[in-house]
């Protein structure tokens, strides 16, 4: 299939979403490899593709190549990336150790200071959305499509409840499964919840399956095995850092400003007093390349 100037085989999926397609393509100008997003209802598309244009000044952000519409679909264009951190954990779940980590937590914590500084946050932080750029040897966070504003008229959103919740449920905050209307907090909530996944390769509450007929059933399991979890944090004996950052988001207020220097400030330190440098040395890639 070829549009404007982008081509690519309907059975070269990379990707899937709740609402769109990822396909791997090619710029037929200049053979350069691409990632296409489709999206049947458009609207996702079209308000991620607004977002890169507002945060297109960061470089450490994600780039889009292009967008475009047609009567159908909307379909947007963006560098092939690498891989993600998903893919790289489920490839071999010993492949993060514990300064990979704590670099993917400090590049991801100055993004969403980034995206939180532009008045957006984010709503479906987890591993599948930081992406690898090996070009500028980062992770990257991408999917902006169920980002949303937390400020209106320069005030911050008022908060409210019986909202519908957004978000990927193994890494939702427990303030999204009780419906409440989300903030900066959830952010960093879902992004504790997603590096506590890589230093412990497992949630408690990870392989609880998602019902449509029970979903409100789901999701209070789901919220009370979370609960039980921040109750009993220590004795899983987690890196310090990300025992931090879990024990700061979750007790943020609903408009609360996170001190984003400070929790990166605690992830630099760590590594420090233990013998370790944010040098971009990665051991998952050493791993990669080893095979």
């Amino acid at each position: 299939m070829i549009i404007n100037d982008f081509s690519f085989n309907e059975e070269d999926i990379i990707g899937t979403g709740g609402f769109s397609i990822v396909y791997k393509g090619i710029n037929v100008k200049n053979n350069n490899l691409v990632a296409i997003k489709v999206d049947k209802k458009k609207k996702y598309n079209k308000k991620e593709s607004l977002i890169y244009d507002l945060l297109e000044n960061e470089k450490n952000i994600a780039k889009k190549i292009n967008y475009f519409e047609d009567e159908d679909s909307s379909f947007l264009i963006m560098p092939l990336y690498y891989t993600s951190c998903e893919k790289i954990f489920k490839k071999n779940k010993n492949s993060f150790n514990e300064k990979d980590i704590l670099m993917i937590g400090i590049q991801i914590l100055q993004q969403l200071n980034y995206l939180h500084k532009n008045y957006l946050i984010h709503q479906d932080v987890k591993p599948d959305n930081f992406i690898f750029d090996k070009d500028n040897n980062k992770f990257k966070l991408i999917d902006f499509g169920l980002c949303k504003k937390y400020m209106r008229d320069e005030k911050h959103i008022k908060f409210e409840k019986n909202k519908s919740r957004c978000g990927t449920i193994r890494f939702m905050s427990i303030n999204c499964h009780s419906k409440f209307l989300l903030s900066r907090r959830d952010d960093l909530i879902s992004l504790s919840y997603s590096l506590i996944y890589l230093n412990l390769k497992m949630l408690p509450w990870k392989n609880i399956k998602l019902e449509k007929d029970k979903s409100d059933a789901i999701h209070k399991k789901v919220k009370n095995l979370k609960k039980e979890f921040g109750n009993s944090l220590r004795e899983f004996h987690l890196l310090s850092p990300l025992y931090l950052l879990y024990k700061y988001s979750t007790n943020l207020k609903f408009n609360s400003n996170p001190d984003y220097s400070f929790l990166i400030k605690g992830f630099y330190n760590y590594l420090k007093m233990n013998g370790m440098r944010y040098d971009g040395n990665w051991n998952w890639l050493i791993l990669e390349d080893q095979l």
